[in-house]
């Protein structure tokens, strides 16, 4: 049986992945589990009151929620969807959260947030007014990276 050039190279290209595997499990970038044993975190930890912490827990499954919708949406051009998924995440979220609470978070925290909630804010605007997958997903995936930055920074915990 004769294979052709797309299943030979298909073939190949598999093959590659398997041999490179025993070396990507061991670079210095590898979370395996022997790396967990003096693996520290280093992040900032914010401690909360226990409600106060499932309040910015609860906003980001909130986040997740919309940001899941938005790329299904986006998969199919529904930029209708998008935005209407983007608004509730927009600034007026920032709106419910109390001074108390604003008080206790630092500045860099306060920024990231304000960073994601006026980026969901720009994306339902534009989502609706230029109808532009592209610049929809690029927004999208500048917003993450404000998610990713705040994850990468902070950790939070219930105070005691």
């Amino acid at each position: 049986m004769v294979k052709s050039g797309k299943q030979m190279l298909m073939g190949g290209t598999l093959a590659m992945i398997i041999m490179a595997a025993p070396v990507w499990a061991h670079d210095e970038h590898s979370h395996g589990a022997g790396d967990h044993a003096n693996l520290k975190d280093e992040r900032k930890a914010l401690s909360l009151e226990p409600s106060e912490r499932a309040m910015i827990l609860l906003e980001m499954r909130q986040f997740l929620n919309g940001i899941q919708i938005m790329a299904d949406a986006l998969s199919s051009d529904d930029l209708k969807t998008v935005a209407q998924a983007a608004k509730p995440l927009g600034s007026q979220a920032a709106h419910e959260v109390p001074d108390s609470l604003k008080a206790k978070l630092p500045k860099e925290f306060k920024q990231l947030a304000f960073a994601v909630h006026g980026g969901f804010d720009q994306l339902a605007m534009d989502a609706e007014s230029l109808g532009d997958t592209k610049h929809t997903q690029k927004q999208l995936a500048d917003i993450l990276q404000s998610c990713v930055n705040c994850h990468n920074l902070f950790q939070i915990h219930a105070a005691k």
